[in-house]
């Protein structure tokens, strides 16, 4: 499918290079633009200095985020965000087809192969979908469109606009659920803190945000009692076990219920100085959460821990630091990473892949200088973004999904299609504030 989403689009690029002789012309280059070009071509240079050349540039003994992958991406966030003139309507396909890959998971999640690909969904449903795979690759694809829906139905007026996105966003939020990764909680919890100075800038956000919270305990409570989904609930571990019980679920819920309603009865009350001091006390709150649970996992590490990753970063760093002078500077090439997991293929009973983690899969595959070009990109990002107080924008919408894929980053590898879309939102960021000409004006949806 990725060679095809290949074949289909570099010849539209060329086509638009020779007839208009504009597309690196025109390309305004930014700080997190070179990041990506000089992440780009340093894993063409560890490519070409890999034992395998060819399947480290195509990625096919990997998850196929080989040299040729990233320099997709990057091409093709480099021609959105230059050419694309933003249109609302651009997104109706994508979420339609987000919304059918949704729809199908859950099938999948109750056991039932809609599409017949994996012989292992009837049996243990929380290991792949149909449509995307690995259960990993799939919690996180949710977990980007996730900020991305809850910003635009925030920032929408149109009743029909609002209908269309909160219908994607409660299809994403079940199967958030049923992934049972924790993961997912991870990128959520890190995207909301840096959403919090914009859902507190108005009471409508806030009420807004509430409502999106209640439906989400209240789905929550859904997935925690139905009996399709109890063998999930089953075999659930870690913050999956704790949220994906009844008896936490419907207090959460109830709460919610009762704090949304104080808040609307309220509304005509709350003024400036009670957002201020709440969205302080808020982000103090989640800022506390995420560092108690990462310094409780810290603590408690070993190589059993987040399904043997333990053992995977202990084995990455202890094979790098053996590496020859070359490979510690370039690596063993994009997708090159199992060759030094023979022993967690051993403890698995199959054949492990990847790093999972994007910085040490970086570290192993393209050496010091791609882990330090990785690095380059997630420092260039948080520059832009509170450089131009994105945080007090609309156009966060288009950020919120790349600090959920950094924080996923962290315990997952990269996949084709989660980088694809990676791409595909935040280069939306550029054409969004070149059509408003740089004001913060509310994202609204356009009329048909």
């Amino acid at each position: 499918m990725f060679f095809i989403i290949i074949a289909a689009f570099l010849p539209f690029i060329v086509y638009q290079t020779v007839k208009y002789r504009k597309l690196f012309k025109e390309i305004k280059i930014g700080l997190f633009d070179i990041a990506l070009i000089c992440f780009a071509v340093i894993s063409v240079i560890s490519s070409l200095l890999s034992e395998d050349i060819l399947s480290s540039f195509i990625g096919n003994n990997g998850w196929y985020v080989g040299a040729l992958t990233v320099c997709f991406f990057v091409l093709l966030y480099l021609y959105i965000s230059s050419f694309i003139k933003y249109s609302h309507m651009l997104w109706l396909p994508v979420l339609l087809v987000l919304n059918a890959v949704m729809v199908i998971a859950i099938f999948n999640f109750a056991g039932i192969d809609v599409l017949s690909m994996h012989e292992g969904i009837a049996d243990n449903p929380m290991f792949y979908t149909s449509t995307i795979g690995n259960i990993n690759r799939f919690s996180c694809l949710v977990c980007i469109f996730l900020p991305l829906l809850f910003i635009f139905f925030l920032a929408c007026d149109k009743i029909f606009s609002r209908i269309i996105y909160l219908s994607s966003f409660v299809l994403c939020m079940i199967c958030g659920f049923l992934c049972a990764c924790d993961s997912f909680y991870l990128g959520l919890g890190f995207s909301f803190i840096f959403a919090i100075p914009y859902i507190f800038s108005s009471i409508k956000r806030l009420s807004d945000t509430l409502l999106l919270f209640v439906i989400s305990a209240g789905l929550l409570v859904l997935c925690s009692c139905l009996p399709f989904f109890g063998r999930i609930r089953d075999n659930s571990a870690g913050i999956s076990s704790i949220i994906l019980n009844i008896k936490f679920a419907l207090p959460v819920f109830a709460v919610l219920i009762f704090i949304y309603l104080t808040v609307l009865f309220l509304k005509g009350k709350i003024g400036i100085k009670f957002l201020r001091t709440a969205k302080y006390t808020v982000f103090t709150v989640m800022t506390a959460l995420v560092l108690v649970f990462a310094l409780k996992s810290f603590i408690g590490f070993n190589d059993a821990s987040g399904s043997y990753r333990g053992l995977i970063y202990r084995i990455s760093f202890e094979k790098f630091s053996d590496f020859p002078f070359i490979q510690k500077l370039f690596g063993l090439g994009p997708e090159k990473a199992y060759l030094i997991y023979d022993e967690v293929s051993t403890v698995f009973g199959m054949k492990c892949l990847v790093s999972h983690s994007e910085f040490i899969q970086a570290l192993i595959t393209t050496g010091i200088v791609g882990a330090a070009s990785y690095l380059f990109i997630v420092v260039s990002f948080f520059r832009d973004f509170f450089k131009n107080k994105t945080y007090c924008s609309d156009s966060i919408a288009f950020c919120l999904p790349v600090t959920a894929y950094l924080s996923c980053a962290l315990v997952n590898s990269a996949t084709t299609v989660n980088l694809v879309f990676v791409a595909l939102i935040y280069a939306m960021k550029k054409p969004y504030n070149k059509k408003h000409k740089g004001a913060e004006y509310e994202f609204r949806a356009e009329k048909s």
